[in-house]
């Protein structure tokens, strides 16, 4: 029992890292888009900037939807 709950811990860890760069572009697609503060060259553009909102913000609900699913399932195994 104590191989899986590790096993989903090991996943979390996964989802947390795979799910940090969606943050990442969230935050800067937001402000670049909502406040004209335009970190990365690219971002300048305004269609591109609300494009990485959109992107960002799909991906980081994605990554919380796992996240929380594998949460839940770590707290059933404990």
């Amino acid at each position: 029992m104590s191989s899986e709950k590790e096993k989903y811990q090991k996943r979390l860890s996964i989802i947390g890292a795979i799910g940090f760069p969606f943050y990442l572009i969230f935050a800067l697609g937001a402000a670049a888009h909502f406040k004209g503060n335009a970190v990365i060259p690219l971002l300048q553009d305004p269609e591109m900037a609300f494009k990485a909102f959109i992107v960002g913000a799909v991906g980081a609900a994605i990554d919380i939807i796992l996240a929380v699913y594998t949460a839940l399932k770590i707290k059933k195994l404990s």
